[in-house]
């Protein structure tokens, strides 16, 4: 069976504290989600070395979001594979659309990048996907194949069996499109017959990611397709938090969980309310649940909403139960369309 993936690249957002604070809420919520997903985060390069002391104790793997195509050297700027691996990271990000558009990453640069990557015992997360342009010419199959043919069938049997694809469908990132589910599935079972021509049976058991921009009515439809293992994105959510920082989401079982760390909670007289706009999508029961944590342990519930008779949730308000809590989190079923969320402190 392969191995299910959720892999967080992070881009270039937070600062070395606020990331450390990322990944502490993530590994303490780690318990909430099945064992036979593997998570994965990428934070900024500038962050490793934090994150890994703060993800110590967990399962949570480590990950780069690239490497340098050389080993060492007069390469100003460049960060070496061996370095990034030194530091505890066990994969990288390799061939992200990103750094293909913005700094003109070609296949033959890739080819170095994964050799590189798999002379460090690093497991490449190699990056493949068409353009908004692309897609509506009707040349998404053949971009996709180019990208693996020119780069995943130069690598041995031995080193195939160590790799992680991430499909991208590129004009559905921050546009506001979304690739439907049948779509996904449609182009992930086609880059697996693409990696069959080359390696057999072994295409099986690799492991396909969805790295488009997913939202919670849509994450559980599209990872529950057969050639869809996983999710290679963690979605960015602005939020009107105390501090003015982002907030970050994740799989919790099979609901979203939004954690929240206020710039301070010091004041009895102050409460917490979120805000939510969204709507159910034809269920006929659901839950909103918010809870106050404090690392590992859940201090209290606050308050549940019953979202079976409601076609809107506006407000839930609660207090803290404790100045010791270091983070706030929403609980909400997966099928749960939330349009807006926000954090605000009133006395």
């Amino acid at each position: 069976m392969r191995k299910k993936i959720v892999a967080g690249n992070w881009k270039m957002n937070t600062l070395p504290a606020e990331g450390v604070e990322l990944a502490k809420g993530i590994a303490a919520g780690r318990g909430e989600v099945c064992s036979c997903v593997n998570f994965i985060v990428c934070p900024p390069f500038t962050h490793l070395s934090q994150v890994a002391e703060a993800l110590k104790g967990s399962d949570i793997a480590l990950g780069a979001q690239d490497c340098a195509t050389e080993a060492k050297g007069a390469y100003t700027g460049e960060i070496a594979a061996s370095m990034i691996a030194a530091l505890g990271c066990k994969y990288v990000i390799l061939g992200h659309s990103e750094r293909r558009q913005y700094y003109g990453e070609t296949s033959a640069t890739l080819n170095k990048k994964m050799a590189q990557a798999y002379a460090n015992g690093l497991t490449p997360i190699y990056c493949v996907g068409e353009n908004l342009e692309e897609r509506e010419a009707g040349k998404h199959f053949d971009v996709v194949k180019a990208q693996i043919e020119e780069v995943v069938y130069n690598l041995t049997e031995e080193e195939y069996k160590n790799l992680v694809i991430a499909y991208e469908p590129v004009w559905a990132i921050g546009t506001g499109k979304t690739a439907s589910a049948e779509q996904a599935q449609e182009i992930h079972a086609y880059i697996r017959q693409v990696l069959a021509a080359k390696f057999g049976a072994a295409a099986q058991d690799t492991a396909i990611l969805y790295g488009g921009s997913c939202k919670p009515s849509n994450a559980a439809e599209i990872f529950a397709k057969e050639d869809v293992d996983g999710g290679a994105e963690l979605v960015r959510v602005e939020n009107g938090l105390l501090d003015g920082k982002v907030s970050y989401l994740y799989m919790a079982n099979s609901a979203i969980t939004y954690p929240y760390k206020p710039t301070q909670v010091d004041e009895a007289s102050y409460y917490y309310k979120v805000k939510i706009t969204g709507s159910l999508e034809g269920k006929e029961t659901g839950s909103a649940e918010c809870f106050l944590i404090n690392g590992s342990e859940k201090l209290s519930d606050w308050k549940k909403v019953d979202l079976s008779a409601l076609g809107k949730v506006d407000c839930l308000t609660f207090s803290p139960a404790s100045n010791e809590a270091n983070a706030y989190g929403l609980l909400v079923p997966a099928y749960f369309a939330i349009d807006e969320i926000g954090l605000i402190a009133e006395k």
